[in-house]
C-alpha cells in the first residue's frame, strides 16, 4: 500500500505543474475574443463611412465642375467675336475692272452687337484711275465713302472664322455722290491675344446718277480685338 501512494504523487505533481503553464499562458487576442460591438457603435461607424463616402463624391464632383467652369472661362477668354467686345483696325484694297484701277485705304471700328454679329462703321478713301469715255485717255480722281457694315461671322475652327458682311454706304468725290452696295467674304485668322488677320474678296456696287459700275477687288485688314 505504501508503494502505490509514492507512485501517484509525482502524477499529481506533474498535473499540476501542467496546469499552472496553461495557466500562465495569455490568451490569443483574434477577433473571436474582441469585446462585442454594441449596436449604436456599429451604426456610428457606417455613418462615418457614408459621411466619407461622400465627401470623396462631393469633391470630386466639385473638381470636376471647377475643371469645366475654368476650361469654359479660358475658352471664352480666347473667343473671338464674344457678345460686348469690339475690334479697331483698318484694310487696305485693290479693285479693277475693264475701265479702272482702284486703290482703297480704309480705317475701321466694329462692335459685336451679338455673339459673332458686329456692326462696323468704315471710312474709305479710295483713289481711282479710269479710263474716259471710249478713248484711250485716264482720268485719276478721289472718292471718299462712309459705309455701315452689318456682318456675320462663322466659326470653322479655333482660331478662324469666315465673315460674310454686305456693306452700305455713300460715297462723294467733290462734284457727285454715289450709293454703294458692297457684299463681302473672307478669313478672321486669330493669330494673336488680340490681332486678327482678314483677307477677303468682295464686289462693289457702286450707283450713281449716270451708271452703275461693278467692280471685283480683294482687300487685306488687321484689326486688334478687345
Amino acid at each position: 500500500m505504501r508503494r502505490h501512494r509514492h507512485a501517484a504523487c509525482p502524477l499529481v505533481a506533474v498535473l499540476i505543474c501542467h496546469a499552472g503553464i496553461a495557466a500562465a499562458q495569455p490568451e490569443p487576442k483574434g477577433e473571436d475574443n474582441a469585446p462585442p460591438v454594441t449596436e449604436a457603435q456599429a451604426k456610428a461607424a457606417e455613418e462615418e463611412k457614408a459621411t466619407d463616402a461622400n465627401g470623396k463624391k462631393g469633391d470630386k464632383k466639385n473638381g470636376e465642375k471647377n475643371g469645366e467652369k475654368n476650361g469654359e472661362k479660358d475658352e471664352e477668354e480666347d473667343e473671338y467675336g464674344a457678345a460686348h467686345s469690339f475690334e479697331l483696325g483698318g484694310s487696305g484694297s485693290f479693285l479693277w475692272n475693264d475701265d479702272s484701277v482702284t486703290v482703297e485705304l480704309s480705317p475701321s471700328f466694329g462692335y459685336f452687337l451679338l455673339e459673332r454679329f458686329e456692326l462696323s462703321a468704315i471710312f474709305t478713301m479710295r483713289y481711282v484711275n479710269a479710263r474716259v469715255g471710249e478713248t484711250d485717255e485716264r482720268a485719276t480722281s478721289q472718292r471718299y465713302i462712309f459705309v455701315v457694315e452689318p456682318s456675320y461671322h462663322l466659326k470653322l475652327r479655333d482660331k478662324l472664322y469666315l465673315p460674310f458682311a454686305l456693306g452700305i454706304g455713300v460715297g462723294y468725290d467733290g462734284d457727285n455722290p454715289d450709293f454703294e452696295l458692297i457684299p463681302k467674304v473672307g478669313l478672321n485668322i486669330v493669330f494673336t491675344e488680340h490681332g486678327v488677320l482678314t483677307p477677303s474678296v468682295k464686289v462693289p456696287i457702286v450707283i450713281d446718277s449716270d451708271d452703275t459700275t461693278v467692280s471685283v477687288g480683294a482687300d487685306i485688314g488687321y484689326t486688334v480685338a478687345f
